[in-house]
C-alpha cells in the first residue's frame, strides 16, 4: 500500500511538472479525464489509492488534525502558552480549521468520483466490488472527521454538477451518522479479512466493522432521540471484531517491567520493537501489527516539498513533537502536568508508575537512545534544553528517535483504530446497558487492557480512588489512548451523554453549547453564499 501511494504521487508530480501551454490547451477541460483515465483496472486501483493519499496530508493525519484536537484537550498545550487551541480563542478564519475541513471534503469528493467511475470499467468484478467498498469506508471516515469536528457540516454523497456546488450543511448531525452507517454496512460484505504484500494497509472487513461500532458509540452519545439502541448495536459490532480472531493486544514477552513496557511501546513503533534496540533482538509489534485495525501508511519518501505535500508521503509528527535531537523541532504540542498526574502508581516490578507513563512522555534523566551509532546515544533527557515549557516532551508514536536532516520525513504509520480502543468502547457500551454474548463485563474488558501493562485489577483501583466503573473507563482511556486524537472528542461525547457534568473541570476555557465543535470555516460559508451556516457561538 505504501509503494502504491508513492507511485501515485510521483505520477501526479510528473504530470504537473510537465505542463506546457499546448498541453493545457484542451477543450472541454474535462476531456482529459474521460478520454485517458478511468479506462482500465489499473486506473480503478489508482483512483482508490488517491482517496487513501489524502489521509496522510499535513492537513489531516500528517500534522494539523492531531495538533488541533490534542492541544484543545487537557492532555497537551502548545509550547507557547496562549495558543488559540489551548484556550479556545481561535477564529473562524483560522488556517488549520479551514484546511482540515477542506481536506476532509476532498477525501469525500475523491471517494465519490471513484465510485462513480469504477462501475463503468471492464475489469475483474470481485476487485471492482472491493474497490467500491474501500471507497465507502474511506468516505465514512472523512465524514466522521467532519461530524465529530465541525458538527453540522456538508453531506455530499455523489459528484456534484457545477450548478450544485453551493451546498448547505445538514439540519441534524444524525443525517451524517446515517450516511456513515449506510456506507459501512454496505461495504462490509465486499471487503476481505486481510491483505498480502503491496495491498497491506487497505481497509479490511475488520476496519469497517470496528468503525461501525465506534460510530454507534458516538451516535448514542449525541442522538437525543435515538430510534434504536445504539449501545447494543455497538456492542454487537465489537463482538464481531473479537470473534474474528484477527486482532488482539500485543502481549508482554516477559512478566516484568521491561516486558510490559516493550509490549505497549511496540504497538506504536515503525519497525518491530526492540529489533536490536539496546542490544535486544526479540521483536514484536511494529507497523500493521495484530492490534491495528487501520493505519495511515506513511513513508520517508519525499519527491519535492513535504511542507506543501508535493510528492510526499511523509508525516510531520516528528517535527511537531521535536524528536530529532530535541533541537530542530517546533514542539507545537507538549504534554501537560495534568496528563502526567493521571498515571497511577505503583507500576509493575517496582516501578513508581504505570509503564505507559514512561512510554508516553520523555522525562528528566531518561536515556534518549541506546543505539551506539546514533547522535544521542546514552545522552540523558534534559528538560532545561529539550522541553522548555512544561518540562516534558511526547515520546509515544515517535520512539525510537527518528533522525533526518529536515525532521519532516517521518515514516511511522499513524494508528487510526486499534484493538485496545475496541475493548474500551465495548466496555463503555456495556456500562450503558448493552448486553454481552461473550460473557464480558466492563471490568473484565478494562482488565485486559491493564494486564497487558502489568497493572492490577480495576476493582482495586476503583476501591482506592472511590470511583465507579465510568470513572475507571475514563481514566483508562486517557492513559491508554493519550496523544491519539481521542481525548478531546472523548470529553465532549461524555459531556453530551451525561458522564461528565461540568466539562470546564477538564478544560476551563471551554464554553458549553459552543466549543463541542469547531467553527465552520468562514471561507466555506462565503463560498456557499451563506447556505452553509455557522455553528452557534462563533
Amino acid at each position: 500500500m505504501k509503494s502504491s501511494i508513492i507511485k501515485l504521487v510521483i505520477i501526479f508530480a510528473i504530470i504537473f511538472s510537465s505542463c506546457t501551454t499546448e498541453w493545457l490547451d484542451i477543450s472541454p477541460d474535462d476531456a482529459l479525464q474521460e478520454d485517458l483515465f478511468y479506462k482500465t483496472e489499473e486506473h480503478a486501483v489508482m483512483s482508490v489509492t488517491s482517496v487513501y493519499e489524502l489521509l496522510h496530508s499535513p492537513r489531516l493525519y500528517g500534522r494539523d488534525y492531531f495538533i488541533m484536537l490534542d492541544i484543545a484537550s487537557d492532555d497537551c498545550v502548545g509550547e507557547n502558552p496562549g495558543m488559540p487551541f489551548d484556550n479556545f480563542t481561535f477564529l473562524t478564519t483560522d488556517g488549520r480549521i479551514e484546511e482540515i475541513y477542506v481536506h476532509a471534503l476532498r477525501g469525500v469528493f475523491r471517494a465519490n468520483l471513484a465510485m462513480e467511475k469504477i462501475p463503468g470499467i471492464e475489469m475483474n468484478e470481485e476487485l471492482k466490488k472491493r474497490l467500491i467498498a474501500e471507497c465507502k469506508v474511506l468516505r465514512a471516515h472523512f465524514n466522521w472527521i467532519l461530524v465529530t469536528t465541525y458538527g453540522k457540516a456538508q453531506l455530499i454523497n455523489r459528484v456534484l454538477l457545477t450548478s450544485e456546488l453551493k451546498q448547505p450543511g445538514v439540519e441534524n448531525i444524525t443525517e451524517i451518522y446515517d450516511q456513515i452507517e449506510k456506507d459501512l454496512v454496505e461495504a462490509i460484505p465486499d471487503l476481505p479479512e486481510s491483505y498480502e504484500d503491496v495491498d497491506i494497509g487497505r481497509v479490511t472487513k475488520g476496519t469497517a466493522i470496528g468503525w461501525l461500532g465506534k460510530t454507534y458509540i458516538y451516535r448514542a452519545c449525541y442522538d437525543e432521540s435515538p430510534s434504536e439502541n445504539y449501545w447494543q448495536k455497538a456492542a454487537e459490532q465489537f463482538e464481531l471484531v473479537i470473534n474474528s480472531g484477527n486482532y488482539g493486544l500485543i502481549q508482554p514477552l516477559s512478566q516484568d517491567s521491561t516486558g510490559f513496557f516493550n509490549a505497549y511501546m511496540s504497538v506504536f513503533t515503525e519497525l518491530p520493537y526492540p529489533d536490536g534496540y539496546g542490544g535486544v533482538t526479540t521483536i514484536q509489534g511494529g507497523e500493521n501489527n495484530k492490534e491495528s485495525l487501520f493505519e495511515v501508511q506513511f513513508s520517508s519518501h519525499t519527491l519535492w516539498n513535504p511542507y506543501l505535500h508535493w510528492g510526499a508521503t511523509t508525516s510531520h509528527r516528528a517535527q511537531v513533537l521535536n524528536s530529532n535531537g530535541f533541537a530542530s523541532g517546533w514542539r507545537n504540542m507538549v504534554p501537560t502536568q495534568d496528563f502526567l498526574n493521571e498515571f497511577e502508581g505503583p507500576g509493575p516490578d517496582g516501578l513508581p508508575f504505570d509503564v505507559r507513563k514512561y512510554a508516553s512522555v520523555w522525562q528528566r534523566g531518561e536515556i534518549c537512545d541506546l543505539r551506539e551509532d546514533r547522535d544521542l546515544y546514552m545522552f540523558p533527557f534534559d528538560p532545561s534544553v529539550m522541553a522548555l515549557h512544561t518540562g516534558y516532551t511526547i515520546k509515544k508514536t515517535i520512539f525510537p528517535i527518528h533522525y533526518d536532516g529536515q525532521n519532516i520525513d517521518f515514516p511511522n504509520n499513524w494508528r487510526i483504530l486499534r484493538y485496545a480502543d475496541v475493548l474500551l468502547l465495548y466496555a463503555e457500551a456495556l456500562v450503558n446497558g448493552a448486553t454481552s454474548t461473550l460473557g464480558e463485563t466492563p471490568e473484565s474488558l478494562v482488565n485486559q487492557i491493564r494486564s497487558r501493562v502489568g497493572m492490577g485489577d480495576v476493582q482495586d483501583l476503583m476501591t482506592r480512588r472511590g470511583w465507579d466503573i465510568r470513572q475507571a473507563i475514563m481514566h483508562e482511556r486517557r492513559v491508554e489512548m493519550g496523544f491519539e486524537i481521542q481525548r478531546f472528542i472523548d470529553l465532549v461525547r461524555w459531556f453530551k451523554s451525561g458522564w461528565i457534568v461540568d466539562i470546564t473541570q477538564y478544560m476551563p476555557e471551554f464554553t458549553p453549547k459552543k466549543n463541542e465543535v469547531f467553527p465552520i470555516p468562514q471561507r466555506e460559508i462565503d463560498l456557499n453564499n451563506g447556505l452553509l451556516k455557522q455553528n452557534p457561538g462563533y
